[in-house]
């Protein structure tokens, strides 16, 4: 059976193909798996870093604020509907989809592959800062469901899948309805919330035995967090710090880290 890794770099006026190099060349060295990128321009593959190169015409555009640390922010275009279609996209018989901004630095991930399991997705997460309650990333709202982050899952291509993807397209084509219904306020279409509703409604009730979780947790910095050093094994980070408005000191060697200020990371690779 094929394996493979999954990513979405959908450009705008961040170029996510320049970030899902820097994760492509993190992924063969730590994971040795074949990589497929889903673009959505005319992207030329210059490195021979991926399996694959799916151009697709993604029209649907939302915009959204993104951080670069705690005093910048930009109003961005995003791409962000295409997600939903991983298992009609990836050419892989198991796949596992990563976000770009999602940095490699174990083997950890591998297990997926070995695990006799449909569907994984990570079950807990860890903000690296030791400071913050991030209760959003927790429940999808205070009085609903769990959270479930779409940076990282792994799926099989079964039947069980197919229909779970339909679900996750049935949610996003009715948004403003599974909005009311979960009591979402933001109304803007978020690939977290669609997945965690699509998970709550197919495997709390029919399928539980065939779901289960990366083991482990996912670890993470926020966009007002900055990536300072970066090699094949440790990250860098100063760490926001809203008690006293400072910037805290934070290093981890041998750890996959979702570094959600895409901006730090480009500085670190490319300046």
């Amino acid at each position: 059976m094929s394996k493979g890794i999954l990513l979405f770099a959908l450009n705008t006026e961040l170029r996510y193909t320049d970030l899902a190099e820097i994760s492509a060349k993190r992924i063969k060295k730590h994971l040795d798996l074949p990589v497929t990128i889903v673009v959505n321009d005319l992207y030329e593959d210059t490195y021979g870093l991926f399996d694959k190169v799916l151009r697709i015409n993604d029209t649907q555009i939302q915009h959204r604020v993104i951080n670069d640390g705690a005093d910048s922010s930009t109003k961005i275009k995003w791409l962000n509907f295409t997600r939903c279609n991983a298992y009609d996209l990836s050419p892989y018989d198991e796949t596992l989809v990563l976000d770009v901004d999602y940095l490699i630095s174990s083997s950890h991930l591998s297990i997926c592959f070995e695990l006799d399991k449909d569907f994984l997705i990570f079950k807990d997460s860890v903000d690296l800062s030791n400071l913050r309650n991030l209760i959003e990333f927790k429940t999808i709202n205070p009085f609903s469901i769990k959270f479930y982050w779409a940076t990282v899952f792994y799926f099989k291509k079964t039947r069980l899948n197919q229909i779970l993807f339909s679900l996750i397209n049935y949610v996003k084509d009715n948004w403003s309805y599974y909005c009311n219904l979960y009591y979402i306020k933001e109304l803007k279409f978020r690939n977290d919330f669609a997945f965690s509703i699509a998970i709550h409604l197919l495997f709390n009730s029919v399928a539980s035995e065939k779901f289960n979780y990366i083991p482990g947790k996912k670890f993470f910095t926020i966009d007002k967090d900055y990536l300072i050093k970066l090699n094949e094994t440790k990250m860098e980070f100063l760490i926001s710090n809203e008690v006293n408005n400072s910037l805290q000191p934070t290093a981890v060697s041998n750890l996959d880290v979702h570094v959600m200020n895409k901006y730090s990371i480009m500085r670190v690779c490319y300046e």
